[in-house]
């Protein structure tokens, strides 16, 4: 599987981004795991070639266990606080700008959605929304959330997850919840 980092370069084998922004490489050398790190794609791979001209025998590239999220995943954490959206008080949302995805949660899932659009200069999309009884029960939703995706987490309420879970599967399994006020 080819990942990209957010300028949509393809990353090589060993190479990720972590949640802070920074690049990693990932390699064994004489049965060592090595780790090289930068703040730039193109000082990730000067530090690579630069490690390699150095070490010109055979070094093996490791792939970061890359963890991704299952729909049941994500059902089994909400399962309990949610509601049928015509009794909803409040609700949670992942709301994308199509590098990271924001969980909160709000009374009115568009008018947040347009407030955090003021804000921010990438289009935002509305992935889904959890119906919830109360505003308690919301925040309680938001919470379980937070600490379920939180290894995650960049700042505040947004997390680099939009890669780690299948946005189509979660949209079809919770996007069928929203309803007109809450687009």
């Amino acid at each position: 599987m080819v990942r990209y980092d957010k300028n949509g370069e393809a990353l090589h084998v060993g190479e990720f981004v972590r949640g802070d922004g920074r690049y990693v490489y990932k390699h064994t050398h004489d049965g060592h795991q090595h780790v090289i790190y930068a703040h730039s794609l193109n000082e990730l791979r000067f530090k690579e070639r630069e490690f390699l001209a150095l070490n010109p025998e055979r070094v093996y590239a490791t792939e970061p266990e890359y963890k991704v999220f299952k729909v049941d995943d994500i059902a089994a954490v909400s399962s309990c606080l949610t509601c049928d959206v015509k009794n909803a008080e409040a609700f949670c949302y992942f709301i994308s700008d199509g590098t990271h995805v924001k969980i909160g949660k709000a009374k009115d899932v568009q008018a947040r959605m347009i407030n955090l659009q003021n804000a921010n200069s990438n289009a935002l999309k509305v992935i889904c929304t959890f119906p919830c009884e109360s505003e308690a029960a919301a925040h309680v939703l938001e919470k379980r959330l937070h600490r379920f995706f939180g290894e995650f987490r960049i700042t505040g309420e947004w997390f680099d997850i939009l890669y780690r879970i299948d946005t189509l599967a979660v949209h079809d399994r919770f996007g069928a919840l929203l309803n007109k006020k809450n687009v």
